[in-house]
C-alpha cells in the first residue's frame, strides 16, 4: 500500500514535475482568505486530493507528498465506494476517505488528478461534482491535471478562463481560451 510521504528520495527535475513544482510554488502564499494555524507555518491549510481507478498517480502522490512537505493537511478521497483504488500503472493506493463521506466544510483546495480511466470515474461521481461545483461558487482554489481539467470543462467553469490540459484533452475544455504553458492559473482554476 503507498501512503504518506514515500517519495522523498525521487528527484523533482526534468519537464514531467514543472506542473508539480509550479503547482507548490503557487501554492506558497495560503490558499485562500484567513488559515489556521499548521504545523508547516506557512498557511498551507487542508486539501481533498481524490483518486479512483485509473488515476495517474504520481499526478496524485506528487501533490500530496509535496503539499503534506509544504505543511497542509491533505486526504486523498477515494471515489466508487471503495478504500483502495489501483492506480492507471497497477499502483494500489488506500484512501483516507471515501468520498462520498469526505467534509469539505474547512478545506481550501481540491486536487482532480488525470489518468484514464481515473478522470472519467472522478467526473461520475456525485462527491466529486458537488464539491467542485461548491468550491467553484465559493472561488476556492480547485486544482486539475492532465485529462482532469475536461471535468471544469465539462461542467461549463471554464468558460471565458486560460486553461491547459493533456493534448488530447484540450478540446474539452468548453469555452476556456486554451493556453500551450505547463500550469496556467486563472481566478480559481489551476490547470496542469
Amino acid at each position: 500500500i503507498v501512503r504518506g510521504s514515500f517519495m522523498g528520495t525521487l528527484p523533482l527535475s526534468g519537464k514531467a514535475y514543472a506542473p508539480v513544482r509550479r503547482f507548490i510554488r503557487l501554492r506558497r502564499a495560503p490558499l485562500c482568505g484567513s488559515m489556521g494555524e499548521n504545523k508547516g507555518g506557512i498557511g498551507m491549510g487542508k486539501a481533498i486530493i481524490y483518486l479512483a481507478d485509473g488515476t495517474e498517480e504520481c499526478e496524485a502522490l506528487l501533490c500530496a507528498d509535496l503539499l503534506r512537505r509544504a505543511g497542509a493537511e491533505v486526504v486523498l478521497a477515494a471515489v466508487g465506494g471503495r478504500w483502495e483504488i489501483v492506480s492507471s500503472h497497477g499502483v494500489a493506493i488506500r484512501a483516507d476517505a471515501l468520498a462520498e463521506e469526505a467534509d469539505i466544510a474547512g478545506t481550501d483546495l481540491l486536487v482532480l488528478p488525470g489518468g484514464w480511466p481515473g478522470t472519467k470515474h472522478l467526473e461520475d461521481c456525485p462527491a466529486v461534482q458537488e464539491a467542485v461545483l461548491a468550491f467553484a461558487a465559493a472561488g476556492k482554489p480547485i486544482a486539475a491535471i492532465c485529462a482532469a481539467p475536461s471535468i471544469l470543462g465539462h461542467l461549463g467553469l471554464l468558460k471565458g478562463r486560460r486553461a491547459t490540459a493533456f493534448p488530447s484533452f484540450r478540446d474539452q475544455l468548453v469555452g476556456a481560451i486554451l493556453t500551450e504553458g505547463d500550469v496556467v492559473r486563472d481566478g480559481p482554476f489551476l490547470t496542469a
